[in-house]
């Protein structure tokens, strides 16, 4: 049935592939893992990919993480999948692991336990095997579920930012479309898939929101509730970049780093963020800025993702107010925040570990990378917990024949020999797009980069000439162009 319907025009395929191509999700020459469970979502994302492979020069790999929760069913998942990339001839990466048992181990909730392991799967399919990104089959639906899933259990604006379409190493292709539309997809093709029990259950909040809550005020409140939770994500994931800039640059500003400390001025929690970009605040501003400083704080001696409840941010409010010297509040997630006269320290707990893996500074490094005629290199940079992966692969000829770039090097122009490195003071170099040379140090400062980050941040030179900063253009002279035959795309993953 496949084979009969290949040829035949699906508009969500053109859907797809314009999102696609607005977000760049990937670019010519990936790898572009798809994270196929067996379920709908799954399967549709799958053969929306095969449909448009070609049209992206891509290649695809077919991912699964066998959860094990469900005994023979999480077995035929596998099996399922596992047939559906023979039949497709995808590479097929598959592991499996006891989530239940490390859930139990860790004393972790079994819903982000599954989350926690899968994502690290999927990280180190993309560190190993060649993967440019893994993309999952998260839908609008899912989005909205999501909205409603933490507006009921209490949260404020980062929690609204739900799902992101992009994050790290993962891809979420389908974020703007209905699930209803992946299943007509599905259905038009002839496509069966397989169905998770658990997702039945309705003592779960999630099954209950899909079933029941989200269904009924679709029902009897607005057919379109669904998409505009799902645009209340996506603008609050604005708002959230907006602050986080505006947070970054204060924590620069603010805070001090001693060894494994980090402190802050009591007066600067009490009475606001001083010259707060040079604007007079209000009071209830510059506080809402003061507490996610805190937050800030928190995540920079705990690591990404351990933030303070609302109520422990108000305990260091607290703290700050009427606390004296030496006084001392320890909070669950092993931080320890001690009064010293007129500042706060924050530090870890001793004997707590720290998840995240955050790296120290300053970080100094240097690796001689010799370049492969054709293929790919992996660079591990433990001084800053990531990874430079080096492709380098054959020029399309379309490319040749346009003046677009898509970001790639001319590895005719460059030295066999490479230098990966931390970027050093007085560092500069002639980005495209750019009338001059300019300080990498300008550049950084401009896209916000904190300075923490900033010190250890990765360059890549040839001849002792800059070709490549982290998140920042590539060499104007050291293009790939009209002439390329081959090209290199380099990127840098956390580990």
């Amino acid at each position: 049935m496949i084979d009969a319907v290949s040829k035949l025009k699906f508009p969500l395929e053109d859907k797809v592939l314009a999102s696609g191509r607005r977000h760049c999700f990937v670019r010519p020459g990936d790898c572009l893992g798809i994270a196929v469970s067996g379920g709908g979502d799954s399967i549709g994302l799958l053969l929306l990919y095969n449909a448009l492979r070609e049209k992206l020069g891509i290649r695809l790999a077919v991912v699964h993480f066998n959860h094990q929760l469900r005994g023979a069913d999480s077995d035929a998942d596998e099996a399922f999948v596992a047939e559906w990339s023979q039949r497709l001839g995808l590479c097929f990466f598959c592991e499996r692991m006891d989530v239940a048992a490390k859930a139990r181990h860790e004393h972790w909730n079994l819903e982000d336990a599954g989350r926690r392991l899968r994502y690290a799967f999927f990280e180190r399919v993309v560190m190993k095997n060649g993967a440019a990104r893994i993309a999952t089959g998260h839908t609008l639906d899912d989005q909205a579920e999501t909205v409603l899933a933490r507006l009921c259990r209490g949260t404020g604006l980062r929690g609204l930012t739900a799902i992101h379409s992009a994050r790290g190493c993962v891809v979420r292709p389908l974020l703007n479309i209905r699930r209803a539309e992946v299943r007509t997809y599905l259905r038009q093709r002839g496509v069966a898939w397989r169905e998770d029990s658990s997702n039945q259950d309705c003592r779960r909040l999630r099954a209950r929101i899909r079933h029941g809550l989200l269904p009924k005020m679709e029902a009897e409140y607005s057919p379109s509730i669904a998409i505009h939770l799902a645009e209340l994500a996506r603008q609050s994931q604005g708002e959230e970049t907006l602050w986080g800039a505006l947070v970054d640059d204060r924590f620069g500003q603010l805070v001090r780093r001693s060894q494994n400390q980090w402190e802050v001025d009591t007066w600067n929690i009490l009475n606001g963020i001083p010259d707060a970009g040079g604007i007079k605040w209000p009071m209830a501003a510059q506080q809402a800025l003061a507490r996610r400083l805190i937050r800030r704080i928190a995540e920079g001696v705990c690591g990404n993702g351990n933030f303070p409840a609302a109520r422990h941010v108000e305990q260091v409010m607290d703290l700050a107010a009427t606390g004296s010297s030496g006084q001392r509040l320890d909070l669950p997630n092993g931080l320890q925040i001690t009064r010293e006269f007129d500042r706060l320290v924050f530090s870890r707990r001793p004997g707590k570990s720290v998840p995240g893996g955050v790296w120290e500074q300053p970080a100094t490094y240097e690796y001689q990378i010799h370049l492969p005629a054709a293929g790919s290199i992996n660079v591990n940079v433990p001084e800053i917990g990531a990874c430079c992966c080096l492709k380098v692969f054959d020029w399309p000829m379309n490319a040749r024949e346009t003046s677009e770039s898509l970001e790639a090097l001319d590895p005719a122009r460059l030295h066999s020999t490479l230098v990966l490195r931390n970027w050093h003071p007085g560092d500069a170099y002639w980005p495209i797009g750019g009338k001059r040379s300019l300080k990498v140090a300008r550049l950084l400062m401009a896209r916000r980069i904190p300075q923490r980050v900033r010190r250890g941040w990765p360059v890549l030179t040839s001849g002792g000439e800059i070709v490549w900063v982290r998140g920042l253009p590539l060499a104007q002279n050291m293009m790939a162009g009209s002439g390329t035959r081959t090209a290199l795309v380099i990127r840098a993953v956390e580990i």
